[in-house]
């Protein structure tokens, strides 16, 4: 817990939740400006999915982890507080891209164009949540011997007394890292071409596809048991946000070859022309 005053708590989680909202909503808004595009209509667009998207995360997370726990009249409560932890990435990506789809639809906004800007600025706004996870110890990694991190305070609700004082995997961290260098990726991919050059919709599959890979791989360092196939479940998920984006990917949806190619042979032939 980062504060407490009376009634009102205040959780390093949900603090760097917001603020890694904040931060991806404010970038994906200054490049919504940059495209001449409604940065108002985009700020909307952008909470409306996000308020979905954090309700089909915290769905997921509770189907997926002890659903049971949460349907006792007990823990009810406890169902939708996003005060500690307990959110499902690949759960949230459904619900943005409902909202998004919703809200563009009803307003006449492009959906890939503002999904491709999301996805540029979501790893940065993800980094700063995973600092979060890394404050609170909820990701448990798997044990080490002598490298990795540790936790030494018996307050933590998220750690056993079995882990206390034993190093382990960083999990939070790596993924910490991992999506910086998704979002310099990203950025590069992003600024190499011009609005009108760019496949809509192109780098929001590309950004799906490399967080899928990098939550695969990471995962397995992660402590839980396997749900198929020697995986646990949010590899398996990550397998099929994977497959999603590669399809999108090699789709006919994206041209292979941009118009400036096109218009650069018009003037070629124009210039061939004899004078006259």
């Amino acid at each position: 817990m980062l504060l407490h005053l009376g009634p009102i708590s205040l959780y390093w989680y949900g603090l760097l939740i917001a603020l890694g909202f904040v931060i991806a909503v404010g970038l994906t808004m200054r490049l919504a400006q940059r495209e001449g595009l409604d940065s108002d209509r985009v700020l909307s667009a952008a909470l409306v999915a996000t308020l979905i998207g954090l309700l089909t995360a915290r769905i997921y997370f509770i189907a997926t982890t002890n659903p049971g726990y949460y349907l006792n009249p007990k823990h009810m409560s406890e169902a939708l507080s996003l005060a500690t932890s307990g959110l499902s990435y690949f759960g949230g990506v459904v619900g943005v891209v409902m909202g998004a789809w919703v809200y563009c639809s009803r307003y006449g906004l492009p959906l890939p164009r503002i999904l491709d800007l999301a996805a540029v600025s979501a790893p940065l706004g993800q980094a700063v949540g995973r600092l979060g996870n890394l404050l609170n110890g909820d990701v448990q990694g798997r044990l080490t011997r002598g490298f990795g991190i540790e936790y030494t305070n018996p307050r933590n609700p998220f750690l056993g007394p079995d882990r206390l004082g034993q190093t382990a995997h960083s999990v939070a961290l790596y993924e910490m890292v991992y999506d910086v260098l998704l979002f310099a990726g990203l950025w590069v991919l992003y600024r190499r071409q011009k609005p009108d050059q760019r496949a809509p919709g192109l780098l929001a599959a590309v950004y799906l596809a490399g967080y899928s890979v990098g939550r695969l791989f990471i995962a397995a360092y992660e402590v839980g048991p396997a749900a198929a196939l020697g995986l646990r479940q949010v590899q398996l998920a990550a397998l099929v946000g994977f497959a999603v984006a590669l399809a999108l990917i090699l789709s006919d949806r994206f041209p292979r070859t941009s118009p400036p190619v096109a218009q650069a042979a018009e003037v070629g032939e124009v210039e061939e022309q004899p004078a006259t």
